[in-house]
């Protein structure tokens, strides 16, 4: 039997929103800073609003909501994200 062959691992920056930010839609504010810092992952625990949703797939940033220990819904940048693990 063959070990699997492993895809290599690509450092991504991800910019976590938190906080006073927890009670509030992300939203195209939320998604300025971290493409400001060169931040392409925006994490959340609520839905992002439409505004940062659009904001972000027009700066090929990726937007996630509803985060949980074991799920979340993917909004934007699906190609950053290995479903498969």
């Amino acid at each position: 039997m063959t070990a699997p062959t492993r895809r290599p691992v690509t450092p991504v920056r991800v910019c976590a929103v938190s906080g006073d930010d927890i009670a509030q839609r992300p939203d195209r504010l939320v998604t300025e800073e971290p493409l400001e810092l060169r931040i392409p992952v925006i994490c959340a625990v609520s839905a992002p609003s439409s505004l940062a949703v659009d904001a972000a797939r027009r700066a090929n940033q990726t937007v996630v909501g509803f985060l949980r220990e074991d799920r979340f819904n993917l909004y934007t940048g699906p190609e950053r994200v290995d479903l498969e693990r």
